[in-house]
């Protein structure tokens, strides 16, 4: 094990895989976008044992994908404001190219002198992070992506990363898998009350939360899938028009967004 004294490392690559443990081979867990601070817990050769700063999330990270920070950059770099919003943004940092994915949050300006936008971004302090509406219209730019189990960025996600980053960009901080995102929020009583952004959480046929979706209107979720598609919801689950079936169970409505700010 590692000393007393707390270390703490950030993600220098656009995206990091965090595994479930210290394999290549290993599952696949979450994924880290540059910037990204965590403290360093442990490590075992290549790899780093980690605590993601935004959400608590623990795996193995590779070393060559992290850089060491002191605590007083672990803890700027909590207070990320500003976001991308295109599918791919270029920016130039540390003298080298990076194409930085849809969600990811960038330092204060100023905390890097080396830092390098060339594409528009989404200065989350002029317009104080998005409005509902706006993030459906963001969610819907990933449709068709494809399914990935662990995965956060538009070239492949899953189900709760998928409303994990869409809520970031509405300041809302979510845990990171289904099974504890429905832990929070407020009971939606019944189908006709759904408000756009209201999540519906699915059970397996053991009663576990395995998957959650993000609602559009009272009838429409958008949700990963396969691929981000949108489908149809009712008092059963999710219908899957092309497969001609019920594909999730629905186990209930969770409401983390103050209704007053849905237009």
């Amino acid at each position: 094990m590692m000393a007393k004294d707390k270390k703490y490392g950030m993600t220098k690559v656009a995206v990091a895989a965090l595994k479930a443990e210290s394999s290549h081979r290993s599952e696949l867990v979450s994924e880290l976008f540059i910037f990204d601070a965590f403290e360093i817990i442990d490590e075992d050769g290549e790899w780093y044992q980690i605590i993601n700063q935004f959400d608590g999330y623990e795996g193995w990270l590779l070393k060559s994908q992290s850089r060491d920070i002191d605590e007083n950059l672990y803890f700027c770099l909590e207070k990320k404001t500003t976001f991308t919003s295109k599918l791919s943004t270029k920016m130039y940092w540390d003298h080298k190219l990076h194409r930085i994915p849809r969600g990811t949050f960038l330092p204060e300006q100023g905390l890097f002198t080396s830092l390098d936008i060339d594409e528009p971004i989404i200065a989350a302090k002029e317009i104080k992070f998005l409005l509902p509406d706006q993030a459906i219209i963001i969610s819907k730019k990933y449709l068709n992506a494809g399914y990935l189990w662990g995965g956060k960025s538009p070239m492949g996600l899953d189900c709760s990363g998928f409303v994990q980053v869409l809520f970031r960009m509405m300041n809302i901080n979510l845990p990171r898998d289904a099974s504890q995102q429905i832990d929070l929020g407020v009971l939606v009583d019944s189908l006709e009350d759904i408000h756009l952004g209201d999540l519906a959480f699915f059970e397996n046929e053991k009663g576990a939360i395995t998957h959650v979706g993000l609602m559009l209107n009272s009838t429409d979720i958008i949700h990963a899938s396969g691929t981000i598609r949108i489908d149809k919801l009712d008092r059963e689950g999710i219908y899957n028009e092309t497969e001609k079936r019920y594909t999730h169970k629905l186990r209930m409505i969770k409401r983390y967004i103050d209704p007053e700010l849905i237009k």
